[in-house]
C-alpha cells in the first residue's frame, strides 16, 4: 500500500461508482492513492445503504487531469497491458486521447481496452519487424493520424555476459529493434502531425546492474537514439524525449520480490535505497512523466532525459538508511 490518508471532510456521497469528498465547500472527485476514512468518521453522511460505524479503504483512481492538449490526439502505447505501460494508458486516457493499447497479453490488454474511455487493443508480438509495420498501418488506416508513440515494451530478461551470442540477440529484439522499427515505419506519420516520441528507458543504462548484458545494451541505446532521433527529427517538428524510472513497483518487481526467501525484506532492502520517501516509484509517477513530455507543456523540450526514480540514480547513495554519512539529512542529526 503506498501510504494512507485521513481526512475530515462535510459530506460523502457515491457517484457513478466514484467517490466524491466534499472538503471546504468544494467537490473533489478522486485522486491517486489509498483512502482510508475512520471509524465511524462519517458522522450522518455516510453514502446511501452504509450505516452506523465503518472504515472505507480502497484504491482511487484519478479522474483529475493535467490540462494538455491531448484530447482527441491518437497515442500508441507499446507494452500497454501492465505496470508502467498501463498506467501510460490510463494517464493519456483521462487527457482525452484515443489510446493504442499496443500488447501480446490478450487477456490483459483487453480488460485494459474495455476500461479506458477511447482505447484499441492490438495483439501482437513486436520482436517481428512485419508486426511492428502492421501496427502502424492499422493505427493510420483508422485515426488517419499517430500523434504520439511511447516505446515502452521490454523486460529484463536478464541475459548475462555468460549467456552467449545467440541469448544476447535474442534479448536485443525483445528490448531494442522494436524501438527502431516501430519509430521507422511511424515516421512519416508523425512528421504529418509534428508529433512527439516519448521512450522509457532504465536506471541500467547509466549504472548497469551485473548478469543483464542484453536489457542494458538495448537501454543505453534508447538513451542514444532519443538524441539521436531529436537531432534526425527537430526540422520536422517532431520532438524525441525519455523518462527513465529506477526501483518502480511493476508486476515484475513484485513477482521478483515474492521469489526471495523473505519477500518483505528484499523489498524493505530496495526501499532504503531510494532517497526520496524510502519508497518504490508508482507506474503512475512514469506516466505523468510520459503525459507532460508529450504534451505541449513540453513544446520546447527534445532530446531530454526525466528521471522519474526518487532520486535513486543521482543522489548520494550515502544519504540512504542507515549509511547517511552526512549526519542524517537537511536537520544535520544522525538517524536514530
Amino acid at each position: 500500500m503506498p501510504g494512507s490518508l485521513s481526512l475530515g471532510f462535510r459530506s460523502l456521497s457515491l457517484l457513478r461508482g466514484v467517490l466524491i469528498l466534499a472538503i471546504g465547500g468544494e467537490a473533489r472527485a478522486g485522486f491517486d492513492g489509498w483512502i482510508r476514512l475512520p471509524v465511524g468518521s462519517c458522522h450522518g453522511a455516510c453514502p446511501q445503504g452504509v450505516t452506523g460505524r465503518w472504515e472505507l479503504r480502497g484504491y482511487l483512481n484519478r479522474v483529475s487531469r493535467m490540462q494538455t492538449d491531448l484530447a482527441g490526439k491518437v497515442v500508441v502505447v507499446t507494452g500497454a497491458a501492465r505496470g508502467i505501460g498501463a498506467a501510460a494508458a490510463r494517464a493519456f486516457s483521462r487527457e482525452g486521447a484515443w489510446v493504442v493499447l499496443v500488447d501480446r497479453d490478450a487477456q490483459a490488454g483487453r480488460l485494459l481496452e474495455r476500461s479506458l474511455a477511447k482505447a484499441v487493443f492490438i495483439e501482437t508480438d513486436l520482436t517481428s519487424e512485419t508486426a511492428c509495420e502492421q501496427v502502424v498501418e492499422k493505427v493510420v488506416k483508422q485515426f488517419k493520424s499517430l500523434d504520439v508513440l511511447v516505446n515502452n515494451a521490454g523486460v529484463n530478461d536478464s541475459v548475462s555476459l555468460e549467456a552467449g551470442p545467440a541469448a544476447f540477440s535474442e534479448s536485443l529484439k525483445r528490448n531494442l529493434l522494436h524501438v527502431y522499427n516501430l519509430t521507422h515505419f511511424a515516421r512519416e506519420a508523425l512528421v504529418t502531425a509534428k508529433g512527439s516520441i516519448v521512450n522509457v528507458s532504465s536506471k541500467v543504462a547509466e549504472t548497469g546492474q551485473g548478469r543483464t548484458s542484453g536489457y542494458a545494451a538495448a537501454k543505453g541505446a534508447i538513451h542514444a537514439l532519443t538524441r539521436e532521433w531529436a537531432v534526425a527529427l527537430a526540422p520536422q517538428g517532431v520532438r524525441v524525449n525519455c523518462v527513465v524510472p529506477a526501483e518502480c513497483d511493476t508486476d515484475q518487481y513484485q513477482r521478483w520480490f515474492a521469489s526471495q526467501p523473505d519477500p518483505g525484506a528484499a523489498r524493505a532492502g530496495v526501499e532504503r535505497l531510494v532517497p526520496l520517501g524510502n519508497r518504490l516509484t508508482r507506474p503512475d509517477e512514469v506516466a505523468d512523466a510520459m503525459v507532460f513530455l508529450a504534451s505541449m507543456r513540453a513544446s520546447h523540450m527534445t532530446g531530454q532525459f526525466l528521471y522519474v526514480d526518487g532520486g535513486y540514480l543521482h543522489l548520494d547513495r550515502g544519504m540512504t538508511g542507515e549509511q547517511r554519512k552526512w549526519g542524517g539529512g537537511a536537520d544535520g542529526l544522525k538517524p536514530r
